[in-house]
């Protein structure tokens, strides 16, 4: 795996080049070399837009769309999803021109896996979140008392609680915490009670009809085949479940790269930001 802060192309002249380990690059060397800043920031000179397979046919997803339409421009999808599924799809445009697309559930990537190779792409001022609810409608949020406001849901989907109006400074979403119990609750918390979710939010806002506040349950939410197969993701923001989800069949040489994405609130092992990949590849980010 290869982080690159610039998230893509790097534009970065000044850097000391770094020497490989020598055991490290006896087993591979790779196509590119390795920059620190004196910031203490690295960096690379690969230009990783070039692994973008070639597009022949593209389809289009908006928050407006139908999962009945053409998926073109014009005519799009609802559902990631579908579009991932298509048998001829080369390439999905997510479009944001409406404003911010969150995607609970099956409308988002979760275990689709594309029938070839196929890149993703987001287009618009607003961000596209895929995430791993169970349901694929939005939580109906009651007030308890105060800022408190629950819903009825299984804990089982309550794995991880991401609060996407709340955007840190390193691009990742306000992850709330578990309180011990209803009164114990502060806020930027929450607490399962058997029966109902209970979520204070970071900010005490009023939840009622509010669609920023992401259950997480413990699904696939960008499930990559395998298979040789190239998977090129831009923009997008894999929130809750499995974030990314590689498991190898056999000995397969699977090409993924992840530019301008995060991935994070993974329900593993109570852990904050998780992918699971098993087995053979090559893993951009």
């Amino acid at each position: 795996m290869f982080f690159n802060p610039q998230l893509g192309v790097s534009t970065q002249t000044e850097g000391t080049l770094l020497d490989i380990p020598a055991n490290f690059i006896s087993r591979w060397d790779p196509p590119f070399d390795f920059y620190e800043t004196n910031m203490g920031h690295y960096y690379t000179d690969y230009d990783l837009t070039t692994l973008k397979p070639a597009i022949a046919k593209t389809y289009w997803v908006k928050s407006t769309g139908s999962d009945a339409a053409a998926g073109t421009e014009g005519a799009p999808l609802l559902s990631l999803s579908v579009a991932l599924a298509k048998s001829d799809v080369d390439e999905v445009i997510i479009d944001t021109s409406a404003g911010d697309y969150i995607m609970p559930s099956t409308r988002g990537w979760g275990n689709t896996q594309p029938p070839r190779d196929v890149s993703v792409r987001v287009t618009g001022p607003g961000m596209a979140i895929s995430t791993a609810a169970n349901s694929a409608t939005f939580p109906t949020w009651v007030n308890v008392s105060g800022a408190i406001y629950k819903t009825t849901t299984a804990a089982a989907n309550a794995y991880s609680i991401i609060d996407s109006s709340i955007v840190e400074s390193d691009g990742f979403f306000n992850r709330a915490m578990v309180a011990a119990s209803v009164a114990a609750m502060t806020p930027g918390t929450y607490f399962h009670d058997g029966t109902d979710l209970n979520v204070w939010a970071l900010d005490s806002r009023n939840l009622v009809g509010d669609q920023r506040m992401l259950l997480s349950g413990s699904n696939s939410n960008l499930r990559i085949p395998s298979a040789n197969r190239t998977i090129y993701v831009d923009g997008v923001h894999f929130v809750g479940g499995l974030p990314l989800n590689y498991v190898s069949a056999g000995v397969v040489d699977p090409l993924f790269v992840g530019l301008n994405c995060t991935f994070q609130g993974s329900h593993s092992n109570g852990s904050t930001n998780a992918v699971n990949i098993t087995g053979p590849g090559r893993l951009y980010f």
